[in-house]
Formats: structure tokens, C-alpha cells, sequence
């Protein structure tokens, strides 16, 4: 009985041992994409439509830098990001 309940805590334990910090950079630029077939001005993060993978396992921590590289005068300079919090339930969410 009592080996059982260590390898179950060990097991627990297996989350926290291979979680691992995950850091992505995002270039938002202004590019001429056809993300509907017809060519237009875009905002995107690294140029590229749809934007990239981010590629992370349960228990992992992500920090996502993200750098303003919009150049076009005619277009907003602002950048945000939309995060549905309600998908983070259970996990801290640090927003700065």
C-alpha cells in the first residue's frame, strides 16, 4: 500500500519536473497579405498569416514578447493582444 501511494506521488510530481519556460517573440508589422485571396495591407504578427504556433505543454510557463514594428502611417500604431481569460481557469495570467 504505501508503495503505491509514493509512486502516485511521484508521479504527481512528473508535471512540475518537465515543465519548462517557453519564450516567443512577435515582430507586428505591416504587411501586404491575401489572407482572403485578395491582397491588402495587414497587420501580422511576423509578417505571416495566420500567425504562428505556440507550441507549450501543461504546466509550463509562456512569456510572449512582443515588439511594435508598425511602419505605415495610414494605419493605427497600437497593438493588443486578445487573451480569453476564461480559458485560463486555474492558471495565473500576468499581463504587462
Amino acid at each position: 500500500m504505501l508503495t503505491s501511494s509514493l509512486r502516485l506521488a511521484a508521479l504527481s510530481l512528473l508535471p512540475s519536473v518537465f515543465a519548462a519556460q517557453r519564450v516567443f517573440n512577435l515582430d507586428i508589422v505591416n504587411a501586404q497579405l491575401a489572407p482572403d485571396g485578395f491582397v491588402r495591407d495587414t497587420v501580422s504578427p511576423n509578417g505571416t498569416f495566420p500567425g504562428p504556433t505556440f507550441a507549450v505543454n501543461k504546466g509550463d510557463s509562456v512569456v510572449i514578447h512582443t515588439h511594435n514594428k508598425l511602419t505605415d502611417p495610414k494605419m493605427r500604431r497600437s497593438t493588443s493582444i486578445v487573451v480569453p481569460l476564461q480559458s485560463f481557469r486555474g492558471f495565473p495570467v500576468h499581463c504587462s
